[in-house]
């Protein structure tokens, strides 16, 4: 994303300052340097659920409008509207960016839920975190949820913060409501004694509405407001001061017009601070005395985004301030630029179509639905989110509205709503007087541990240990960690899905290896949430027999009985076809789930630890026990390590097919081998580094149990990344969904990780319709490598 350019005035040219402008910049640059945050958006697959389903989602983690790089963990929560903890999640950050899914009970009783999601660093910022609210029916629950005809509640802003006597000013009225706003309302300022309508005007859009007025000393003015349905309310207005100064803004196309007039007050040593995401942009000094004044600021070389206006005095006070967004009506969104489109609409025909991307890394979330049901962004979309509600301090209805077929009269409603608003990320007074948060969580690592080393129950200080890791892929890690004083190593950056397991020894006491033991400790620990939830405007209500069910409902009932029918077709299907297969020995089957054939040999001798005691389990290191048991195989000791030697040539050591240096087996835990393979001459795996054979080692996969002993070296296991799941599809090429009788999904294509297939840049999307759409709706969202905005949601047939 472009940085945004400082432009700094000083008025009639005079040298002398009668203030530090140290102060305000000292404080910004702290709050940058160490008190950056970050804000979430989420993409859902789906508006609301049906209990029995599951929630897809995309996540991304921004700081300010860029994509953070804080950050490496998102903690996802679901919760009931008890604040009852159902699930957590602990997901991975990929350049920003997380994707995952959380399974419904299907016995999960129909009500209101939230999704509460956050960062490890997020939590030293709790108006930060996300909160998400939405519905999940469910048909055979006592209750069903019935909305609530909540009344609204109505405030008055004046621009700039005061009422002064004899200035024009605008007024703005913002709506708020747990339910739905009134679509129409007016309202009028009259004096509080009397009736006459003194300014009148008619709401914008359901948040706002606005109207100038110019109020006189010795006043007091009240404003009514009324909705279509005749409900009143009345708000009392600031009262009328005789001396201040007042800050406006006009947002025009390309520059911002601000008007700051000084009534009865000398305007010597005033500033205007500009700063967007915490940053200076720009500075207007007003070092002599003048009445009004009139400045353009430019927003050519800006982006889009939230510019805060701060008028201060010359005790560096804040005395005005005025939100306003840059560029309402030319939003900096890349579209993509499709090359293949292929569409049809008859019932479970296959669709295409590609689009040319910027980057082989940056992922894309695509969605494609059936477009008769709603549209996911048609409240909150990916701009809405990333430049505006995310950033204020309140809730905004459908704040989609403004970043959604942009014009004159949405871009008028969003600065008038920009009125009413305060921003999250800080307060100047706080700030200036160097009261900053007081962090208590660190960005995190990814997956960190800390591992607590004990011999005979004494701690261990100061001390090399030796780790191997064992993955559920089989694959292994060496590592080699060193105490603290207190006898504690840490591990940090460590990726892996599902559980690892962890042996050890210490490097200088290898024989003592049984009686070395180390208490690990997760560093990723999450937080219940301390917040309280949005209000709910649902209540639950007893269920009718007569009662009929959503649309919404009833196609999901059918999706899922449709997918549990086939997922059970399946079962089958894989049993009948494992029944029909040849059989073969224990040790054939570990050999063909193990290795690959480029390390299949007709000359290769295999020792399978996982269906037969191999008596290994004295053994401290895996060569040791081949010698004698091979004929032509030798063992020599050379360099400290242990090297098989075959026919008189010295081979290659290989570890789940992996080339490792002979030092890597030395205390290699024989426990955890499944199977040894001792390959003679030439084979396709060992294609350049030596023809003459191999000694390859096979680790255990999960769920494999050995024949073998008790384990040479102790372990433990670490808890790594839930295994990501992929998006149910239907390919009606295969004969064995042209089954399925029914076809109703509202979602036909889910990626929150699609990347561009090739060198030549170009990102597919292919999906089978279902029997109903005939018509398409495309969302796709993303991040250029220069930080700019993907966005795209249209209906496409």
């Amino acid at each position: 994303m472009r940085r945004p350019f400082t432009l700094v005035i000083a008025f009639f040219l005079l040298t002398a300052r009668s203030f530090s402008q140290d102060k305000v910049r000292a404080a910004l640059d702290t709050l940058q340097q160490f008190y950056p945050q970050e804000k979430i958006y989420f993409l859902y697959n789906k508006q609301e659920y049906i209990a029995g389903e599951s929630i897809w989602f995309s996540g991304f983690v921004f700081s300010g409008y860029d994509v953070s790089n804080i950050s490496t963990n998102l903690f996802v929560e679901l919760y009931d509207s008890d604040k009852k903890l159902l699930a957590r999640k602990q997901l991975p950050l990929f350049n920003g960016q997380a994707a995952g899914e959380i399974p419904l009970p299907a016995k999960l009783e129909e009500g209101v839920y939230f999704i509460h999601a956050y960062t490890q660093w997020m939590l030293n910022f709790p108006q930060s975190e996300y909160v998400h609210q939405f519905l999940i029916y469910n048909p055979k629950s006592s209750k069903k949820l019935q909305q609530r005809d909540l009344p609204w509640k109505a405030e008055a802003f004046v621009e700039g913060g005061n009422l002064i006597n004899g200035l024009s000013t605008k007024v703005a009225v913002r709506f708020s409501s747990t339910s739905s706003l009134p679509t129409h309302w007016s309202g009028y300022i009259t004096e509080t004694r009397g009736s006459e309508k003194l300014a009148s005007f008619q709401n914008l859009d359901p948040n706002i509405g606005i109207v100038p007025f110019t109020p006189v000393a010795d006043h007091q003015y009240q404003l009514t407001v009324e909705d279509d349905q005749g409900r009143k309310q009345q708000l009392n207005l600031p009262k009328t001061i005789a001396d201040g100064v007042q800050l406006k803004v006009d947002n025009l196309f390309d520059s911002i017009i601000y008007t700051i007039t000084f009534k009865n007050v000398s305007s010597s040593g005033f500033r205007l601070i500009g700063t967007m995401n915490n940053e200076m942009i720009y500075e207007a000094v007003i070092k002599k005395s003048v009445t009004v004044l009139k400045k353009s600021i430019p927003t050519s070389a800006l982006d889009n985004g939230i510019l805060r206006l701060s008028l201060f005095d010359a005790n560096d006070k804040p005395v005005a301030e005025r939100l306003c967004f840059v560029k309402p009506t030319a939003l900096e969104i890349k579209t993509p630029a499709f090359s293949t489109t292929q569409f049809n609409a008859s019932a479970r025909s296959l669709n295409k179509l590609e689009f040319l991307s910027d980057t082989t890394e940056n992922p894309y979330s695509i969605v494609v639905m059936d477009a008769s049901v709603n549209d996911p962004m048609e409240k909150e979309n990916f701009p809405s989110a990333l430049w505006f509600s995310s950033d204020i301090v309140s809730q905004v209805e459908s704040p989609a509205q403004y970043f959604t077929d942009t014009g004159a009269a949405k871009a008028n409603a969003l600065d008038a709503v920009l009125i009413t608003e305060r921003l999250k990320n800080f307060s100047w007074n706080e700030i200036l007087e160097g009261t900053y948060p007081l962090p208590k969580y660190m960005p995190d690592n990814y997956i960190s541990y800390k591992g607590t080393v004990f011999h005979n129950k004494k701690l261990v200080p100061n001390e090399d240990v030796n780790l191997i890791f064992v993955f559920p892929d089989s694959s292994s890690h060496f590592m080699q960690a060193r105490t603290d004083s207190l006898g504690s190593f840490f591990l940090h950056n460590l990726f892996f899905y599902d559980t690892a397991k962890v042996f050890y020894q210490l490097n200088s006491k290898k024989n003592f290896a049984k009686d070395i033991n180390i208490q690990f400790e997760t560093l990723n620990k999450p937080s219940m949430l301390l917040k309280d939830f949005p209000p709910i405007a649902f209540d639950l209500v007893p269920r009718q027999s007569t009662d009929s069910l959503p649309e919404v409902v009833n196609r999901s009932l059918l999706v899922m009985t449709t997918q549990l029918e086939m997922d059970n077709k399946y079962k089958v299907m894989k049993e009948v076809i494992v029944k029909t297969k040849k059989i073969k020995s224990p040790k054939e089957k570990l050999n063909d789930e193990l290795s690959s054939p480029t390390f299949n040999s007709f000359n290769e001798t295999i020792f399978d630890f996982v269906n037969e005691d191999q008596h290994a389990a004295g053994y401290m290191n895996i060569l040791q026990w081949l010698e004698g048991r091979v004929a032509g195989l030798r063992i020599d000791y050379k360099d400290g390590a242990y090297v098989p030697v075959i026919r008189g040539t010295q081979v290659n050591i290989y570890v789940d097919e992996m080339q490792v240096d002979p030092q890597f087996i030395e205390g290699y835990s024989v426990n955890e081998i499944a199977m040894v393979k001792v390959i003679k001459g030439f084979f396709v795996g060992g294609f350049g580094g030596g023809g003459g054979g191999a000694i390859a080692i096979y680790t255990k996969k999960a769920g494999m149990r050995s024949a073998n002993g008790n384990p040479s070296l102790n372990n433990n296991r670490l808890t790594g990344y839930e295994k990501p799941k992929y998006y149910p599809s239907i390919n009606y090429s295969d004969n064995f969904y042209r089954e399925i009788k029914t076809d109703t999904r509202d979602v036909l294509f889910w990626n929150p990780f699609t990347v561009s297939a090739n060198e030549k840049m170009k990102v597919p999307i292919q999906f089978y319709n279902n029997d109903l759409a005939k018509k398409f709706r495309l969302i796709i969202i993303g991040i250029t490598p220069g930080g700019e905005p993907v966005y795209y949601n249209a209906i496409v047939k």
